[in-house]
């Protein structure tokens, strides 16, 4: 989020997505960026990214860069709804997949109408990353085959896959301790992002608030 001051004084927010920045440099109160769409310059900004890539642009040291990933596959299921309802199931006989819930039975305008089923699972083992979309799609079918063994679930078809490398920080004892503030980086650049505050989608959108206070009350002096 780049923030530069309008004509008449008021701290204005520039959001666009989809444009790669190399690198952020800040100097005599302003901040240049290097983008793959040309350079950028501004009164602010803040970085809202992944915590690897925030560490490199911006090389503050305490952003944790050791984590955990996740890959999510999304189903359809022809037949009736499973019983479990809005209840997430957990797969306490084995890692593959993590989880499974029924999308249909939280939020019904997913589907289309018919008595199709969509279905997410969650995959955090190690090596999940790497298996095949086929492979992953095989798991989760043999995994509702044993909870749901009077229902067919041969016709289980895979729909989408999203591989996230980095989904978590690691958080050890004490982590949350060293864990960076929005105004650590070098002149007006703030941090954004769950790792300032904790791994959560809470602490996402609380990191984006105090990074805008910050923002504001800086811009404001």
């Amino acid at each position: 989020v780049v923030v530069d001051s309008a004509e008449d004084e008021r701290v204005v927010p520039i959001v666009e997505s989809r444009v790669g920045v190399d690198g952020v440099d800040a100097a005599d109160d302003r901040v240049h960026l290097d983008t793959e769409d040309g350079s950028v310059e501004a009164d602010a900004v803040v970085v809202a990214a992944d915590p690897p890539t925030a560490k490199r642009l911006t090389g503050v040291d305490s952003i944790p860069t050791e984590g955990a990933g996740v890959v999510t596959q999304h189903y359809r299921l022809p037949g009736p709804a499973l019983d479990a309802g809005t209840r997430i199931m957990l797969n306490a006989g084995d890692a593959r997949p993590n989880t499974v819930a029924q999308l249909t039975a939280v939020a019904p305008e997913y589907g289309d109408g018919s008595d199709d089923q969509l279905l997410v699972a969650s995959f955090v083992d190690e090596g999940a990353q790497d298996r095949s979309s086929g492979d992953l799609a095989s798991d989760t079918r043999e995994a509702l085959a044993s909870w749901y063994p009077e229902r067919d679930v041969t016709g289980l078809e895979p729909i989408a896959t999203d591989r996230i490398p980095f989904a978590q920080f690691a958080q050890p004892p004490g982590a949350h301790a060293r864990l960076p503030d929005t105004r650590d980086p070098a002149g007006p650049v703030y941090l954004a992002g769950d790792y300032t505050q904790w791994s959560s989608i809470q602490g996402a959108l609380q990191s984006g608030r105090v990074a805008a206070e910050a923002v504001d009350a800086d811009q404001s002096d």
